[in-house]
């Protein structure tokens, strides 16, 4: 990935594309996986008494986890590209090009699926594998993407908000684009042969029709839909709204499959009202800024209280404050953190106590003598002695 700035600007101006992107995540998150299986092989019973310190009156990581079991089955080598490459069905070479950059003879670019398979496998939305860099959400660097059409500019932080649905590319309407993502039109054409449905056809050249009109009102008016109520107590273009109206809607259902065409109702509305608190926020000259702050944030609290009571009984939702795996991912994440505290400590004596106690580790780390690596031909052993 190019990532040097531009020095006649005052922020980084960086050249990427979007298959850069996806390899450079997707690689930091496979490393990221392997690194926390080595760790917590090492440090988890170290991590185990530290997060019984610090988080006192929740249950005990080993009242709800078979630790050696976990220690046992945390490998890095599975989050090796041939590992990996056999868990989503794809062969070495055909991952190893996914994950190659371009310029070291790597694909410029991904299949869907093969986008969907890498997310699903490493449990993170689509979207993040879209993410800018850190630096160069850090820096908000401007990126330049030239396989646009055309070329794109854009900060960092736009096209953070952009993938993930949020908001609107520099030029665009995010009022729109909130409204257009609610669109529910996406249905088979009803056809005149019975039991023929076909499916809408990106063809600009037919005449208006009914099906199509029948179509997209039915997709404005479906259950499944919220358009209408976003028309209704939408703040975007309404200065003077104070506050939105919304009924019980849980009340009326008498079904399961009702409450759960619902849930998808509420879930697109909730989407749909973040994304309108995210431009609201960027209105700094709208007078009643404050007031349609508070509005949409009621909207938003009455989303997801709705949302509570519309319960989808085909997905099971854990009512634990917390899963196992959530627990475990803690674990690991203390795991990196003793890991990094004893490489520390090896290198620069005391650095451990910059730390706070309860998280030291217990015993006194000593500089550890370096080991010679495997003799695949003759090495000076004089290259390896300690500086000291």
């Amino acid at each position: 990935m190019i990532n040097q700035p531009d020095q006649e600007s005052s922020r980084p101006r960086v050249k990427v594309t979007v298959a850069e992107l996806v390899k450079f995540n997707a690689s930091a998150l496979l490393r990221d996986r392997a690194m926390k299986d080595q760790a917590f092989k090492d440090q988890v019973d170290n991590a185990v008494n530290i997060y019984s310190k610090v988080n006192p009156g929740k249950p005990l990581p080993t009242e709800v986890l078979d630790i050696d079991f976990l220690k046992a089955k945390s490998d890095p080598n599975q989050w090796g590209q041939k590992e990996f490459g056999k868990r989503i069905g794809r062969k070495s070479s055909a991952i190893h090009r996914m994950l190659t950059p371009v310029e070291d003879g790597g694909n410029a670019g991904f299949e869907v699926i093969d986008l969907l398979l890498i997310a699903a496998e490493l449990q993170v939305p689509i979207a993040f594998l879209l993410h800018p860099t850190r630096e160069q959400i850090d820096s908000n660097s401007i990126l330049i993407f030239e396989e646009f059409n055309e070329p794109l500019e854009v900060t960092a932080n736009q096209w953070l908000g952009w993938v993930n649905g949020l908001t609107a590319l520099p030029g665009g309407d995010a009022t729109l684009q909130a409204f257009n993502s609610l669109s529910m039109s996406t249905a088979h054409m009803a056809g005149w042969i019975k039991d023929k449905k076909e499916p809408p056809k990106a063809k600009a050249t037919d005449a208006l029709n009914i099906d199509d009109t029948q179509r997209i009102v039915e997709g404005a008016l479906t259950a499944s839909a919220p358009i209408m109520d976003a028309f209704r107590t939408s703040t975007y273009r309404d200065s003077e709204k104070q506050s939105a109206e919304l009924g019980n809607i849980t009340d009326v259902l008498s079904d399961d499959h009702q409450i759960a065409v619902n849930r998808a109702r509420l879930i697109q509305g909730l989407l749909f009202h973040v994304r309108e608190a995210l431009v609201i926020t960027s209105d700094q000259n709208r007078p009643d800024l404050v007031e349609a702050l508070l509005t949409i944030t009621a909207v938003i609290q009455d989303d997801i209280l709705q949302l509570a009571l519309a319960i989808d009984k085909d997905i099971p939702i854990p009512s634990m404050p917390f899963t196992k795996d959530v627990l475990i991912e803690q674990l690991r994440l203390i795991t990196i953190f003793l890991s990094h505290l004893e490489l520390a400590e090896i290198e620069y004596e005391g650095f451990q106590q910059r730390v706070p106690r309860e998280v030291r580790l217990p015993q006194r780390i000593r500089k550890k003598e370096r080991k010679l690596p495997p003799l695949k031909e003759k090495y000076d052993e004089d290259e390896f002695e300690d500086d000291e």
